[in-house]
């Protein structure tokens, strides 16, 4: 059995693990690799997410979940599964590791894994209309109308409730911070 990576399928579909007793010997040999590096991507079925699944003690749990309680990480009470390679398919244990919801999405965000604002699937503005609306002087029923949105959308663009990541200079020039605070035109 090999245990490098195997090509991508669709998520949710089934692999090539057919049944439970080899599903945790290739679980138990991928823990038993002295000096790991690399991914292991999990070559069974996935869930419509992307993470391996596999029958464990009576029910269907996710393989990352399995590995770390095998390898001696039993699961903590609110813990998340995280990946320090980011990849739902790869249950190498040194890549896998126990934290919460907010670390969860720490490391989403300082990864760049997160879609912010017209990258959103529900943003109703763009970069470009959030900067005429900051440096408008026109009503926000003017703006709302003009850009098909509501009024509370309007408000909390102009006032940077929302699109916090797009920035107006004291000219009235806009930016995108980018990154650690820079701001590009």
């Amino acid at each position: 059995m090999s245990f490098t990576s195997v090509a991508q399928r669709p998520r949710g579909e089934h692999g090539h693990i057919a049944n439970t007793s080899e599903a945790l010997d290739w679980v138990l040999a991928v823990i038993a690799e002295e000096n790991g590096s690399g991914c292991r991507d999990w070559p069974g079925c996935c869930n419509p997410k992307g993470y391996g699944q596999m029958g464990h003690e009576g029910r269907i749990r996710q393989v990352g979940h399995v590995v770390l309680e095998l390898s001696g990480r039993p699961r903590p009470r609110e813990g998340q599964q995280l990946h320090s390679c980011d990849r739902p398919t790869c249950a190498a244990p040194w890549h896998l590791h126990w934290g919460t919801n907010l670390e969860n999405r720490a490391e989403s965000v300082k990864r760049g894994r997160t879609s912010k604002g017209e990258h959103h699937p529900q943003a109703k503005l763009t970069e470009t209309a959030v900067r005429e609306i900051r440096t408008s002087s026109a009503t926000l029923a003017t703006l709302a109308e003009k850009f098909g949105v509501g009024l509370p959308t309007v408000q909390k663009a102009r006032v940077g409730d929302t699109w916090r990541h797009v920035r107006v200079d004291e000219s009235g020039t806009c930016g995108v911070v980018i990154e650690d605070g820079q701001v590009a035109s």
